[in-house]
Parts: C-alpha cells; structure tokens; sequence
C-alpha cells in the first residue's frame, strides 16, 4: 500500500520497514533471552574450567569454576539489550534511559536465577558424571555438551516460572478490584485516501452485521513505559480511558492491556499473512467519581496502590480518537474504523478487527479488508502511531 501524505517521515519509514512486531515461541524467547547471557558466559566458564584443570585441582573444583566465573556476563549482555530497546522506542515513548537499562538488568537477575538454580545444577552434576565417565576425554570437549543441556533445562524451567509469576500477577488484580476481558484483534493503517466508512459499510454487508451500529469517542491517556513486566511475549501498555457511549453517557476505566502478536499459519499458500493480536484487557470501572487525569485522582484506595505500581514515572501521552463501528453480537465479528486525532494537524485512520473465540471469522474478514481495501497490517498501538506521527 502507498503510504500518503498525512503522515510524517518517521511513521511512514516505521509502516515500511516494520509494520509487525511478533515475538517468537515463549521457548524461544526464553532460550534467546537466557542464550545471549549463555554465550558470553560460556566463554568464562571454558576458560575458567580449563584453568582449574590446569592447576590440577579436584574434580569438584573443576566442575563448579566455570559457573561461578560467567555470572558476571549477564548483567553486562542484559545492560546493552536495555540500552538497544532505548533507542528503538519512539522519543515520545522512552523515557529514561537509566530506566531502560535498570528493568534490562533486573531481567539479568532472573536470568541469573535460572542460571544458578537450573543451568548450574545441570550442568556441574552432569559435567561430573561426564568426567568420571569419559575421563580420557579433554575437558574442553565435555564442556559444550553439558553447557548445552543446562541451558535447555534453565529455558523450561524458566518458561514454566514465567507462566506462574503472570497468574499470580492476574490473581492479585482480580483481588483489588479488577476485572479481566479477553478477544482477539488485527489492526490495519489506512490510506486518508480512501473513506473508512466505505471499509465499515463493506464488511458490514458481506459478513452480515445487522446488529449494533454507531460511533463513540474515546479520549485516552497512555502512561509510555508502565512498571509491569512483559510475560512470555505479552507486551504491556497501561491507559485511563474515557468514552462517550451511544445513549451519551460516559464509561470511564483504568485499564492495563496485555498484547501478544501471533501468526495463523497456513496450511497451503495463500496471498496474505495474518497476525492476529490475543489481548487481555484488565480493567477497574471509574463511572462513581470524575475523569482522574493521573492514578493519584482515583479514589478507590485499593486500586489506586495498585495503579500507583504499575503506572510507571514518565507524563501521560492523550490520544483522542472518533470510533464507527459495527457489529453482531459478543459470538460474532466487531468492525471499527477509528479516527485518530494526530498532532501538528495530522489525522489518519485505523481499521481494527475483533472476535472473542472465532478465529477463523477473524481470519476470513481479515483477508476481506486486505483484498479489497488500501490499507496495511500492523501491530503498532494507537499511542505508537501517534508519538511516531508526532516526533
């Protein structure tokens, strides 16, 4: 799709060079995630297992230099993964940098925990059994194996402990106050070119939405770099949001989103590729007080700790967007095409797509707006459009 003139160069170089961010299998991420350490770390553990050999120490000794010699690679490989995320956030959206790089190394003192109580055990007592079994073998040649194995044991083990903290994590909002929505969703950037309502009038009569039809406005504050952790993939964004229903009444919620970006794959070759977005929406109800502009305003004194926690230090980013929209029912297919209200006299349009367990209804309609329609599939949030579109 040609991307118009509405846009700024940023956004624009952003649509073309990475309109998807999708994370890998939560192993994968964690292999990658722990490997990076791993790697430095196992040239210490090699150099520092061969030289306790050399001196001729007991095999004990020998077995456990290399583990205790690596640990300080972690927090350097994890000090430069925040500093690289730093200068790929948009500047309206970093923060501090010291910040970036302080959550990058409190990862490196989980990564270290799964090294210690994973990796470590794994690898000293097979590395033992390794050097009673093949005492004719180098040391240096029973390090990879062992090194190796470890690190697969510390990945799932690191996965599984994942999985926990973010249940845990869930159980502690829904005890506070919180409720939880979950759905999937596709989100597709517009040409100004082309009337969104063109798109809307479309999907609705090939997928037959007769029911609820209209538009509301939604007026959101974002908080950039939330204090929540990202599990196995899922990205989190926190926001208050308040919105103008049909009937004219408002609906007012602090809500913290966690999104993950996957891909169906297709069993033949298709013309497209679809990356649905699986979001969970944890949310707290506002309707009994006026609109807070920040967390400290809330009055709830329970929700409002928990708020205070995830909320994060950096200032509030608005984005105000006008919402048509259509759909047949909570079971079927929601279509929205939402006009966000940029900065410096800018504007665009993003069409989003919503189903709550069809994904193969989700899948079709995506394919019908992609065919039939100028747009592009992303998986930016409004706030990133919008701070891109704004820097």
């Amino acid at each position: 799709m040609a991307l118009d003139d509405t846009i700024n160069e940023n956004l624009r170089k952003e649509l073309a060079k990475k309109p998807i961010t999708s994370p890998s299998n939560p192993f994968i991420e964690q292999f990658k995630s722990l490997g990076y350490g791993e790697g430095l770390a196992f040239g210490f553990n090699l150099a520092g297992t061969l030289i306790a050999q050399s001196l001729g120490l007991n095999p004990w000794v020998v077995s456990l230099a290399g583990p205790i010699l690596e640990k300080p690679a972690f927090y350097v490989v994890n000090g430069c993964k925040g500093a690289y995320d730093y200068f790929e956030t948009p500047k309206r959206l970093r923060g501090d940098l010291k910040k970036h790089v302080k959550n990058a190394i409190s990862e490196g003192n989980e990564d270290l925990f799964l090294d210690i109580v994973f990796h470590d055990t794994t690898y000293t007592l097979l590395m033992r059994g390794l050097m009673e079994m093949y005492s004719e073998v180098p040391v240096g040649f029973l390090v990879p194996f062992a090194f190796g194995t470890g690190l697969v044991v510390a990945t799932a083990g690191g996965v599984a402990l994942e999985e926990g903290k973010y249940k845990l994590f869930r159980k502690g909002l829904r005890k506070a106050g919180f409720e939880e929505e979950k759905y999937l969703e596709s989100r597709f950037y517009i040409s100004a070119d082309k009337n969104p309502q063109d798109v809307l009038d479309s999907v609705v009569n090939r997928f037959g939405l007769t029911g609820n039809q209209g538009s509301m406005e939604y007026y959101d504050r974002y908080f950039p770099q939330p204090d929540v952790k990202e599990y196995s993939g899922r990205k989190p964004k926190f926001r208050l949001r308040k919105r103008r229903l049909e009937d004219g009444n408002w609906m007012q919620t602090a809500q913290l989103v966690f999104t993950n970006t996957g891909r169906i794959k297709n069993k033949a070759v298709e013309q497209f590729n679809y990356f649905p977005q699986e979001k969970l929406k944890i949310y707290h109800l506002l309707n009994n007080q006026e609109m807070p502009q920040d967390v400290d305003q809330v009055q709830d004194e329970i929700s409002r700790k928990v708020m205070k926690k995830i909320r994060g230090r950096e200032q509030g980013l608005d984005i105000n967007f006008i919402r048509s929209f259509a759909t047949n029912g909570k079971e079927g297919l929601f279509v929205s095409t939402d006009k966000v209200l940029g900065v410096q006299d800018r504007s665009f349009y993003v069409v989003e797509l919503k189903v709550y367990n069809d994904k193969k209804l989700l899948k079709d309609a995506m394919g019908y707006v992609m065919a039939e329609f100028p747009v592009m599939q992303v998986s930016h949030g409004k706030d990133h459009l919008v701070a891109l579109n704004g820097s």
